[in-house]
């Protein structure tokens, strides 16, 4: 099989994501040859919702467009010239990648990163879902037919690869642990993200907080499925923000999810505020049930940072305003990580280059 060389891999998904931006209904140049995959990804983006009731048309373009902002020119010269040995290593191993289907193409980093290192991607697909990564994959075929020989989808276990990235719940990776054992793995588990407030923010800040939560409906692992407030904070004033994401409710199962969440909160006695949309409990768990947000108050930001190390395993990122605590993403951008930016803080762009 013959290699395809790295800036050619490169162009493949600068076209990509072009493609992906004009799908999601933005407006970059296109050349008359990506005219056609734009529509045809742009078809995909309605029958999702038919497979997975979670995939609505604005979610999936959501997660178009986040992807199709990184897979630029500058973007991916920036990210790939940090690993010198991807010049050297003609790849060419296989990869199984097995994926989450919890919000739409949340497995593509890594069909990414196995593609632009020059091995063979191995996709073992989510019921969940709902044929996107294929659509794309196709869609990247039409526009450098050279990859076709380097990827495949499958259902079923393989019973070979030469190394395996899974992401999957804290029981499926104890499986994935075992089954893969003898051969190069990154194994995901179950992570969530937080949000810290001083009290400090501007209303766009606690606008892309709201962005933070509702967003896939609170499903993917950069989330904000626990807030911090300092004592005293009045949470109700987020109420009025939360009301810009009315439409959750729209969605039987998110609906059904709220109304099943607030008759437990009754019947337990357990202390609850109602946003109508959203229902806020305090509760140190970092991950909470769909249309339920965990909150916590401190003292001090010494206690989150304590909280914080004390998780750091589950924890996929901490949103907050600019200055508040290092490390931090801003409010708003849990949702549009950079293409450097690693699911578990695992640099999956070294441990493919280096198979």
């Amino acid at each position: 099989m013959t290699t395809i060389p790295l800036e050619r891999r490169i162009g493949a998904f600068v076209r990509l994501g072009r493609v992906m931006l004009r799908a999601a209904g933005e407006e970059p140049p296109l050349p008359p040859g990506e005219e056609m995959p734009a529509q045809k990804m742009a078809g995909n983006i309605s029958q999702a919702q038919k497979s997975n009731p979670w995939f609505d048309e604005e979610n999936v373009r959501r997660a178009l467009r986040g992807l199709g902002s990184v897979l630029t020119e500058a973007k991916l010269q920036q990210w790939t010239v940090r690993y010198p040995e991807l010049r050297k290593n003609p790849g060419g191993r296989e990869v199984l990648v097995i994926m989450a289907g919890n919000i739409p193409l949340v497995g593509f980093h890594d069909m990414l990163g196995v593609l632009i290192t020059g091995h063979r991607f191995l996709g073992r697909t989510s019921r969940r879902d709902a044929g996107l990564h294929r659509a794309v994959a196709d869609v990247l075929i039409s526009l450098e037919p050279a990859f076709a020989p380097f990827i495949r989808f499958t259902r079923e276990r393989p019973d070979h690869a030469d190394a395996v990235i899974a992401t999957g719940s804290d029981n499926t990776s104890r499986y994935f642990e075992y089954y893969y054992r003898d051969i190069p793995s990154v194994i995901r588990r179950n992570r969530n993200s937080l949000a810290v407030l001083d009290g400090q923010e501007t209303e766009e800040d606690l606008a892309g907080l709201t962005d933070d939560i509702f967003w896939y409906y609170g499903l993917g692992c950069r989330s904000v499925s626990a807030l911090f407030v300092p004592e005293g904070y009045d949470l109700k004033q987020l109420f009025p923000r939360f009301r810009r994401h009315n439409q959750v409710t729209n969605l039987p199962a998110y609906r059904h999810n709220l109304e099943y969440q607030r008759a437990v909160f009754r019947m337990s006695g357990t202390f609850f505020l109602d946003a109508g949309n959203l229902l806020l409990t305090e509760d140190t768990a970092l991950a909470s049930p769909i249309a339920v947000l965990h909150y916590q108050t401190y003292k001090n930001l010494d206690s989150i940072s304590t909280y914080v190390g004390a998780y750091v395993d589950k924890i996929q990122c901490v949103a907050a305003r600019e200055g508040l605590l290092p490390g931090t993403v801003a409010l708003g951008k849990t949702q549009f990580p950079e293409v450097w930016e690693y699911e578990d803080g695992v640099d999956t762009l070294a441990f493919l280059s280096e198979l």
